[in-house]
């Protein structure tokens, strides 16, 4: 059998004609790319928030949605939502995070807002501290903004060097403003968790100013990339976002326990740190009882943790819990419930 096969005429001249189209700085800088990754650097996408959740849709440690909580004036060091740490001074106030708070057109997501109960001379931020050396890099601060202060700004804060860079101002007018702030980071050397990312009622030099009851800052979407543009927010799977909080606090369910016998009231605790957590973490109680599995019935404590074993890691938390009675097997799981039961918290 005889086949036949036809192909279209091509004009040759056309073709080469097309070989002097110009492509542009960028086009030319796509043809180059070698590598996926480079061409997501140049469009902007792929992985490039060096915040985490600055979408606020992870809030491990309670709910925080359904009123508001209140804080007292002065404190600080305060962690409500994953990764935002709250610092208040000379004002009190409520904070509270919105589902589905901000809406834009056709975008939408979680909002946190922070509002003053009080009037006084002071200041309300909440901040995120990230790891790493950026040194040498443009780097720029962005977000959505809205607030009924005109003191209300975005702030990069490099506590090494001291030195501040703040964004334009928002209006004060209550509705949603984008807000960016561009700087180049100098610092060098400087340790993890000495550069601070803001969102403030503050004044300008970095000190107190007056606020009123009423007074409230909100905030959606910040995020902080490399680069002197700030390029649309990237969106992570909850998932993602999860996981990545995760290394800085992480929840223990009772039925994830391990104890070993240390004697007849003692138990030596353990349970596994997924994923691997930043540093050694600091462990609290969140339950009232802890219920370890018996040959005929549960072993229960109410102790508070008496001290953190010497040999807990990044990779599991163990420590030394008492209170139990009647313990004489060498080795008891927790007993099956979905309680958290302890608190691992390993924030900069």
């Amino acid at each position: 059998m005889t086949v036949k096969i036809t192909k279209p005429e091509i004009n040759v001249r056309e073709k080469l004609s097309e070989l002097h189209r110009p492509s542009g700085v960028a086009g030319k800088a796509m043809l180059r790319a070698e590598t996926v990754r480079t061409q997501q650097e140049l469009l902007g996408v792929g992985r490039k928030n060096i915040l985490i959740n600055g979408s606020f849709m992870i809030s491990q440690r309670g709910d925080y949605t359904s009123s508001n909580t209140a804080i007292s004036a002065g404190t600080t060091n305060t962690y409500h939502l994953d990764r935002w740490q709250l610092r208040t001074g000379g004002v009190s106030s409520e904070d509270r995070r919105i589902t589905n708070g901000f809406q834009d057109n056709s975008i939408h997501g979680d909002s946190y807002r922070i509002r003053a109960t009080s009037t006084a001379s002071g200041y309300l931020r909440f901040l995120q501290r990230v790891e790493g050396n950026l040194a040498g890099n443009w780097i720029t601060f962005s977000g959505w903004v809205k607030s009924n202060h005109p003191n209300a700004y975005l702030m990069a804060y490099q506590s090494w060097l001291g030195t501040r860079a703040f964004s334009k101002p928002h209006s004060g007018n209550g509705q949603w403003e984008y807000l960016t702030v561009t700087y180049f980071e100098e610092a060098t050397g400087a340790d993890n968790g000495t550069l601070y990312f803001d969102a403030g009622i503050i004044s300008n030099t970095f000190g107190n100013t007056t606020i009123g009851s009423g007074h409230y800052l909100e905030v959606a979407q910040l995020q902080v990339e490399l680069g002197k543009v700030a390029t649309p927010f990237e969106n992570r799977s909850y998932g993602e976002e999860l996981n990545l909080c995760k290394r800085y606090y992480q929840k223990i369910q009772n039925g994830q326990l391990i104890g070993t016998r240390n004697s007849g009231t003692r138990l030596r605790i353990s349970a596994p740190l997924i994923p691997e957590m930043r540093s050694i973490p600091s462990v609290s109680r969140l339950s009232a009882t802890v219920r370890m599995q018996g040959d005929a019935t549960d072993f229960t404590s109410t102790s508070t943790v008496s001290a953190q074993g010497a040999n807990a890691g990044t990779t599991y938390m163990a420590f030394d819990l008492d209170g139990f009675t009647g313990i004489t097997s060498r080795t008891y799981p927790g007993s099956h419930n979905r309680d958290y039961v302890f608190q691992c918290d390993a924030e900069l």
